[in-house]
């Protein structure tokens, strides 16, 4: 069975299509952030991305400590024991999420909306 131009260019073609079509659909762009939502026992809060601060957050275990610097947010200490939340490092990504489960702290970029899978 020989292969002629004809179908290695059908076949080159396909393969394109591929690609392309799934960096169409699947690829999502990064959008821009604006502001964290931080959530704990107590209350909700917001802040801007655009202000440097430290903030002191009150859970059941004690004090976490949430940095928001140059655009961008994270855990800078947690009284929990396995400080996942505080290796989670920097979140700047609209949609981004990190939480200290232990001591019921969460963080979490706000921006334009960003779908993380696919909606009926």
């Amino acid at each position: 069975m020989n292969i002629s131009l004809l179908d290695k260019m059908i076949v080159a073609a396909g393969v394109c299509f591929c690609v392309l079509v799934y960096f169409w659909f699947w690829q999502t762009p990064s959008t821009m952030a604006n502001g964290v939502e931080i959530k704990s026992p107590n209350k909700t809060q917001y802040y801007s991305l655009f202000e440097d601060r430290v903030l002191n957050i009150v859970g059941p275990l004690g004090m976490t400590q949430i940095e928001i610097k140059d655009g961008q947010a994270r855990f800078l200490s947690s009284p929990c024991k396995s400080q996942i939340c505080v290796l989670a490092g920097w979140l700047k990504q609209s949609g981004q999420i990190s939480v200290c489960l232990p001591n019921a702290v969460s963080l979490q970029v706000l921006g334009d909306e960003q779908y993380d899978a696919i909606n009926f």
